[in-house]
């Protein structure tokens, strides 16, 4: 991804963004909620668990 010129990667603990074509419907865990025209985001510490299946072992 960081070599796909589509995407942009960066990183910050918290960003504002503005959604010019809004506003958008946004879903939160699956369920459809309210619509905005901006996105504010900020990360949490230890706020995601993913879970994943393990890779199987190569005979």
């Amino acid at each position: 991804m960081a070599r796909n010129k589509r995407y942009q990667q960066f990183s910050d603990a918290e960003y504002h963004l503005e959604l010019p074509d809004g506003p958008y419907r946004i879903a939160r865990d699956g369920e459809l909620g309210e619509r905005i025209d901006r996105l504010d985001a900020r990360v949490l510490p230890r706020a995601l668990t993913v879970i994943a299946p393990a890779r199987r072992k190569k005979r």
